[in-house]
């Protein structure tokens, strides 16, 4: 009998939502959790499976939250551009709460007066040019500290855990720009400011039934607040695991790799390390780069909320209603992408001139490639996270060979925030420059 109220409950809410305006395609749902049972351990893929059914532009109700989810380019640029207005704030996850003070961040702070002024601060003060020009001796610093750490396990014929070695880097990067001294010492303290970072992004990504259902709000079904009771949110590891993917990558077409090492050596050479200027001329990395960016978004989704009801495509789009951008799904969109399972950095690279892809840029003015999100909500540290990932990715490629044990690399995706990969990449180096040049 309750089973069969709450069906009729639902079923009328749902109508009378449909009555109102027209919605966009819709999935079968279920009372109470709505259509919270087609969301998987990974919800991009999940999302992308029901889109190739329902459309580039759905509605779903996430528990009793009404959201619509954007897959294609077209849909991506309708939200980012021509109503930017109204999804310029981010809907907070209830998780947030317990990992950092209860006032919002840049992040999740809603657009107004108070978000103007968090972005004001952080790109004058943590992300401007001139900061970043400072601060160049401490990103090269640190970058030596990791080759030189590499050439130790390297030549004591010891296998690496590249993803952990990249998170200490690029923690310690953060860590001497921010706050003027290294996160980690010694490897105890690294290992454990790398929990940090992981378990703060597994747990702000991971879909939490309490941001969907009313009555599930004080409870933690999933048993995050008591995961997060250990965790400070130390920073995000984006570009330490896009280098993992895009060296993944490059074990697995070694002939990619062999062309971008002979990039290098052309360009730098081996009395000299790779330096932050040199990367101007190393076009085939940066289309490595751009690549692993499509193929593995630092960001999988990108959510919104809408400030105000719009018209979308014909459909009305309600205030209050949650965006999902799958940015995961747009960048493997066969409308937009030949071949778009394949990891072919040649598409925004050719030898011949060629200009099909070769002018895209991540930085969001191209809706078919949005690895850092797209418009007001862009992501801050975007030209800094390039800075660290092309140059990071051109010194490993200098200094080492880089292969696995097995010969192949498995590519499975793991869930979080930023995409993180399912199984750790750990690699044999081989030194190609004894000693470094440092």
């Amino acid at each position: 009998m309750l089973w069969l109220v709450s069906t009729i409950v639902v079923r009328a809410i749902f109508s009378k939502s449909r009555a109102k305006g027209r919605l966009p395609p819709s999935p079968s749902a279920l009372p109470i959790i709505g259509h919270l049972h087609h969301i998987g351990p990974l919800p991009h893929q999940s999302l992308h499976k029901l889109s190739n059914q329902y459309g580039p532009l759905m509605h779903l109700y996430l528990g009793s939250v009404p959201t619509v989810v954007a897959s294609s380019p077209e849909m991506a640029k309708e939200f980012f551009k021509t109503h930017e207005s109204a999804f310029s704030s981010r809907p907070p996850p209830s998780i947030l709460n317990t990992l950092s003070y209860p006032s919002p961040d840049l992040t999740f702070a809603p657009y107004g007066p108070y978000w103007k002024f968090l972005k004001k601060v952080c790109m004058s003060q943590l992300l401007g040019g001139k900061t970043l020009n400072l601060l160049l001796p401490v990103r090269t610093d640190e970058r030596k500290r990791f080759l030189t750490s590499i050439l130790k396990k390297a030549e004591a014929n010891e296998c690496v855990d590249v993803g952990k070695e990249l998170k200490r880097l690029t923690n310690n990067i953060i860590s001497r720009m921010i706050m003027s001294k290294r996160c980690a010492h010694n490897e105890n303290e690294a290992d454990e400011i790398t929990d940090v970072v992981n378990g703060s992004a597994e747990i702000v990504g991971t879909f939490n039934v309490s941001d969907f259902i009313w009555f599930c709000k004080n409870l933690d079904l999933q048993g995050l607040k008591k995961k997060s009771k250990d965790v400070f949110v130390a920073g995000t590891n984006t570009s330490s695991i896009t280098l993992e993917w895009a060296l993944a990558e490059l074990i697995n077409h070694p002939n990619v790799m062999k062309k971008a090492m002979d990039e290098v050596d052309s360009v730098v050479g081996k009395t000299r390390l790779v330096e932050e200027s040199d990367v101007v001329n190393f076009p085939y990395i940066q289309a490595i780069v751009k690549e692993t960016l499509r193929l593995h978004p630092p960001g999988p989704i990108l959510s919104r909320v809408a400030s105000e009801t719009c018209a979308i495509d014909g459909y009305e789009i309600k205030e209050n209603t949650r965006l999902l951008i799958n940015v995961w799904a747009i960048s493997r969109d066969p409308n937009h992408w030949e071949s778009p399972l394949e990891f072919k950095p040649e598409r925004f690279y050719n030898e011949q001139g060629s200009e099909n892809f070769k002018q895209v840029d991540v930085r969001g003015q191209h809706f078919q490639l949005l690895p850092f999100g797209s418009g007001r909500r862009v992501c801050p540290g975007t030209t800094l996270g390039l800075q660290v990932v092309h140059t990071s990715l051109a010194s490993m490629l200098q200094c080492f060979e880089w292969n696995v044990e097995n010969g192949s690399v498995n590519m499975d995706e793991g869930p979080g925030l930023t995409l993180p990969r399912a199984h750790s990449l750990v690699c044999v180096p081989k030194a190609r420059l004894t000693p470094l040049p440092l």
